[in-house]
């Protein structure tokens, strides 16, 4: 990949080698099997925790997650004393994107469906928003906003991934679920192959979120040492990635035909689910996160009016501020014991959470963290790797679990802490840390990035621009999401199974 040339990047959301070589070795991915060898390839490391929001914040950013603050789909803090949470969205991300600082040199910048990324930044170019977006709300979803308009025209019915359309996959069974995914990629595809004809662009990038899902509800069916793994379940799924594959051949056809240097990218890889922990679950029954017993009969009150007005009125519950987005900031807030609790968790069904300490009592923490660290599952298996302060926010720490082991539950539900998720589960795939990375033309003495975020340095060196500003305060003008934007993606959220 010489400097100064075209780039052309092209983000597969979830893919690790794992996934790509037995599509490769099974024959449903001949472009991909071409590429790679006539390439280098690697893989590329993801963040802590291995989370769409929190990977492709550091790969626009160049930082790791201590520093640009965004670790899940939401971030958990302490206001007057009780915990709260925000989603996240691109307005929390506190410091300028690659984006930006290559529009501030005069590159045209083109950026389709990258995660966080609503509101969409104002670059000098197109951005089309990224999942998570607030569903109903695609005309605002576009920089500039009237290409919202053009982009139905050339794409009608262009899906945006919003409220329930991709949940439920196991529900809805793989041929299903399989040709909704396809049927996205394609408008993708076709969104993409437009753009690349429409404008000369310095950089241009596109992102396949479909994968990622893909990969959630069917990993059972890709990964062939699974307990619940079919051929005819392989074939199934495999029938998406040869579709998949077919339209890669015709985006990077195009760009190739076009002077683009072509780079495939990935925010973090998979691998099967093995245990399910609830960590408050466990918090609770040892008496680290105590639970204000005396408001149980009046939270069981609201669920009950909150149900019968969603059944009674679904639309409503989409745009309510005061629906569940409202209501679990409240259970943190009331029903939590702050005087006889240690901590409580933050976490986001990765193997990684976070440890928010509401006593300052340095006991009562230690035995916390060697009560954790001596946890293991029914069968004896270790659970927690290591738990490590967070660098820049005192009484926060990070918990690392095992892998094929991921930390889940908001609220304590009373249940049991621990499920095997080998059978049975609308998760049969989650996170790790190692993903992809592909380039076509890169020379023997460029290094291919090892991380995730070190793919912002080589973007812009690829494009001549060296030593930018790093870490320079993003516009503090920039607005945040209202809470019926809030209220909107959390519901979506939901209906993925992320939340």
């Amino acid at each position: 990949m010489s400097e100064n040339k075209k780039l052309f990047i092209i983000g597969l959301d979830g893919v690790s080698w794992n996934v790509l070589n037995p599509m490769i070795e099974n024959g449903y991915m001949p472009f991909l099997k071409d590429f790679i060898r006539d390439g280098r390839s690697a893989i590329l490391k993801s963040t802590e925790p291995p989370i769409t929001p929190t990977a492709w914040t550091s790969f626009q950013t160049g930082l790791e997650p201590e520093e640009h603050g965004i670790w899940g789909f939401r971030n958990f803090r302490f206001i007057d004393g009780r915990l709260g949470y925000e989603l996240n969205s691109s307005s929390s991300i506190r410091y300028r994107n690659v984006w930006q600082i290559l529009s501030e040199h005069g590159k045209k910048v083109c950026v389709i469906n990258l995660p966080l990324t609503y509101p969409p930044f104002e670059i000098n170019g197109i951005m089309v928003s990224g999942f998570p977006v607030p569903a109903g709300n695609r005309c605002k979803c576009t920089y500039p906003e009237d290409f919202g308009r053009e982009l139905m025209e050339k794409v009608p019915g262009y899906r945006f991934v919003d409220y329930g359309q991709w949940a439920n996959g196991l529900r809805q069974g793989v041929d299903s679920f399989a040709t909704k995914l396809t049927e996205m990629t394609l408008q993708k595809a076709q969104l993409t192959t437009y753009l690349l004809h429409r404008d000369k662009w310095d950089i241009l990038m596109i992102h396949f979120q479909e994968t990622d899902f893909m990969q959630h509800a069917f990993w059972h069916y890709i990964d062939s040492s699974h307990p619940l793994h079919t051929q005819e379940g392989l074939v199934k799924c495999a029938a998406f990635y040869k579709e998949l594959d077919r339209q890669l051949l015709r985006i990077v056809s195009t760009a190739s035909e076009k002077g683009y240097s072509v780079l495939f990218i990935s925010d973090h890889g998979f691998q099967k689910c093995v245990y399910d922990i609830r960590i408050n679950n466990w918090l609770f029954s040892e008496g680290f996160l105590c639970i204000r017993r005396s408001l149980t009969t009046s939270v069981t009150s609201m669920i009950k009016k909150l149900a019968h007005s969603l059944f009674l009125d679904f639309k409503t519950k989409l745009i309510n501020e005061k629906t569940k987005f409202g209501f679990m900031n409240q259970y943190l807030r009331s029903m939590i014991n702050y005087d006889k609790s240690v901590a409580y968790v933050e976490t986001n069904s990765t193997n990684i959470a976070f440890a928010h300490f509401i006593t300052n009592d340095p006991e009562l923490r230690r035995q916390f963290s060697e009560s954790l660290m001596a946890l293991k599952t029914p069968s004896g298996e270790k659970i927690i790797t290591k738990i490590v302060p967070m660098r820049g926010t005192p009484g926060i720490h990070k918990i690392v679990f095992e892998d094929g082991m991921v930390a889940s539950g908001t609220s304590v539900t009373g249940k049991r802490w621990c499920y095997s998720r080998e059978v049975n589960s609308p998760q049969m795939g989650v996170h790790h840390r190692d993903g992809i990375i592909i380039s076509d033309s890169l020379p023997e003495a460029q290094i291919l990035p090892e991380s995730i975020n070190q793919l912002f340095d080589f973007m812009l060196a690829s494009l001549g621009i060296r030593n930018p500003f790093a870490g320079d305060l993003k516009d503090a003008g920039r607005k945040s999401l209202t809470n019926e934007e809030q209220g909107k993606i959390e519901e979506s959220l939901k209906g993925l199974g992320y939340l």
